[in-house]
This record gives structure tokens, sequence and C-alpha cells, in this order.
């Protein structure tokens, strides 16, 4: 079958993650054979690598069949990623009634607009800042209410810094991964 121009980095992750599984350090291509002993480990190392779980797949015999599965994996991934941002879109759409597109900034409405510091009088800087902590604020109460409603509950740098619906379903579903 070959691959495709899009599998290429499909084809060099499974290229690196055998060559730690089975220690053979050049000479990888996608016809190299990939023995059951090394299958499994090398199966869960690109499971691990991509943050997607997936069922081992038996039949698997070369580099170039765990490409393409992992295409199709992937590509499966994707729609349920796609339709996991839109049920979000409509959940914070119903909670906040504006409708955010996926990479647009949450609770948009509410960012202040900015000053100069050097010509700003105290109160102007003083309702920057009342603006800006609103801001924050209806960001904050809006991912608690997604974080109820998902039931996460990690600890997780990424959750606190995200402030788009994509970079919410990154964190809560897993990234979306190139065209298959």
């Amino acid at each position: 079958m070959g691959i495709r121009e899009n599998q290429e980095w499909l084809l060099d992750l499974v290229c690196e993650k055998f060559s730690d599984v089975s220690g053979i350090r050049t000479g990888i291509e996608e016809d190299m054979v990939v023995y059951a002993k090394n299958g499994t480990n090398l199966w869960m190392k690109i499971c691990d690598e991509l943050k997607i779980r997936a069922n081992f797949v038996p039949h698997l015999m070369t580099i170039e069949d765990f490409v393409h599965e992992w295409s199709s994996i992937i590509a499966k991934h994707n729609e349920a990623r796609a339709i996991f941002v839109e049920r979000l879109q409509k959940f914070i759409t119903d909670k906040t009634g504006h409708v955010y597109q996926p990479d647009e900034l949450l609770c948009s409405e509410l960012l202040p607009k900015p000053i100069d510091e050097a010509k700003a009088t105290k109160l102007e800087k003083d309702q920057y800042l009342r603006e800006e902590m609103a801001f924050a604020l209806a960001v904050g109460k809006l991912k608690n209410t997604i974080r109820n409603r998902y039931g996460y509950f990690k600890y997780n740098a990424s959750f606190y810094e995200a402030k788009t619906i994509s970079q919410l379903a990154d964190v809560l579903f897993g990234k979306a991964y190139g065209k298959f």
C-alpha cells in the first residue's frame, strides 16, 4: 500500500518507538518485520506517546502495518474529538448564551480594553484591573462548570491555562492529529 505523505510523521514515530523497543538503531524501513515479542511493547509505546488508548491488534507484521493501523485509529480519534468539541461548544453556549468558536477566547466580551500605562490615571488603572479580574473570574467559573460536567478533577496546569474550547478539548479529550 505504501506510506502517504500525511503519514510520514507517523512513520517516523513508529520507527523511533520500534528503535526503543528492539534496540535497532539504524536501517529501520517500513517493510521491516516486527516480531511478536516487540509488537505489544511497540503498541504500548505508541499509545503512551499519542495519549490514545487503543486495543492491541495482534496480526500486524511490519512497520507499515503499524502505520496504517494507527492511521485508522487516529482518524477515528479525530472524528470523536470533533464530536466532543461540538458538544462542549453547545454546553458552553447553553451556560453562557454566547456562541464561541473553537479557537475564540472564552468570555472574550469581558476582556478589558488595553490601556497606556504611561498616560493612564490611577482611576483608569484600577478600572482596568477590575475588568481583568472580572474576566479571570468568569473564565474560572465557566471552567469549573465544565470540570463538574465532565468529572475532570485532576490537577493539570494545561487545564488552568486553557482559554479556548480547543485547548479545553486537548486537555479533556486529547489532541487532534493530522488529517488521515
